[in-house]
């Protein structure tokens, strides 16, 4: 029975293979943030709100500095102490040693001076008190540094937990921030298309990352994957590193990637040259095609 077709002219050509998957957006770097010292919040950045960016090193918090300057002051003062102790100790070991002379010239013989008689187990004791006493100093100065409580990385304040006011511990929890400078993208591959990935730290296959908010894509590469497949769809999950996802280091205005927003993935796989290009609409049964060439139609898998 005759049937009637529509015709597509087909040349061969270089093309890009490429995987569609879905993914989701999580944080490459997330951190609850502590105080390694406690105290009350005397002043505050403004810039410590829910949302906003923060450089690396920024003051976030600053608490109270009375009692960590106190113990500056009584450290200092302990190793001013143990300086004095030495130098006294100093003084008696040589009056020691002059001693020692005078008995050897009074009874005419040779005295055997022992390290108690000449002082040394002492003059090693002034030493060490030192040496606490510098330690005990260093503490005393590390603690109060810590009083301004700084931001480790370039961060995105996720969460905030404290006010001006507050009383922090070192066990609270002063807010929670994400690292900026690298999002991850964790995206379910069909197993049967993870040959057509390369997955490597610096050479992993490119992907460009859609979101239904925002018509520009960002690009990420293939760095690993996680190692597991899903118990429900038995998928393989593969991590896509995308740098600078808020686009703070390019010129214009760019969208920003948003945390668990499920985007869609295009990873680009292998250059595939001198192959034709067909509709999956004009697939037949049993992958098929229909190619009429030179007045006969043939039937070519």
């Amino acid at each position: 029975q005759a049937v009637v077709v529509e015709t597509i002219p087909m040349e061969p050509g270089n093309y890009q293979s490429s995987v569609q998957v879905m993914g989701t957006v999580i944080p490459d770097t997330q951190i609850l943030l502590k105080s390694k010292v406690s105290g009350e919040v005397v002043s505050i950045s403004p810039k410590f709100v829910l949302g906003r960016l923060m450089n690396e090193g920024e003051v976030l918090l600053t608490l109270d500095t009375s009692d960590y300057k106190i113990e500056v002051l009584k450290a200092r003062s302990a190793l001013d102490k143990a300086l004095s102790d030495l130098a006294i100790e100093e003084g008696s070991q040589l009056i020691a040693k002059e001693e020692l002379k005078l008995i050897e010239q009074a009874d005419f013989g040779k005295i055997t001076a022992t390290d108690l008689a000449l002082r040394k187990p002492q003059l090693v004791q002034a030493k060490a008190a030192i040496d606490s006493a510098r330690a005990d100093l260093e503490r005393a100065e590390l603690n109060l540094s810590r009083t301004k409580v700084v931001v480790p990385f370039n961060a995105l304040i996720l969460e905030k937990q404290v006010n001006l006011g507050s009383l922090v511990t070192t066990q609270g929890t002063i807010a929670t921030l994400v690292g900026v400078d690298t999002y991850r993208v964790e995206a379910l591959v069909p197993p049967d298309r993870l040959p057509a990935v390369i997955v490597d730290e610096t050479a992993g296959s490119r992907a460009l990352i859609y979101s239904q908010y925002s018509e520009q894509p960002w690009q990420g590469r293939v760095v690993r994957t996680t190692g597991k497949m899903t118990s429900k769809s038995r998928m393989a999950g593969v991590i896509i590193s995308v740098k600078d996802p808020l686009g703070l280091k390019r010129q214009g205005n760019n969208p920003q990637l948003l945390l668990d927003d499920h985007v869609d993935v295009q990873i680009l796989g292998e250059m595939l040259e001198n192959v034709f290009s067909i509709p999956r609409g004009i697939l037949r049964d049993g992958n098929t095609i229909w190619v009429y060439t030179s007045g006969v139609l043939e039937i070519r898998p």
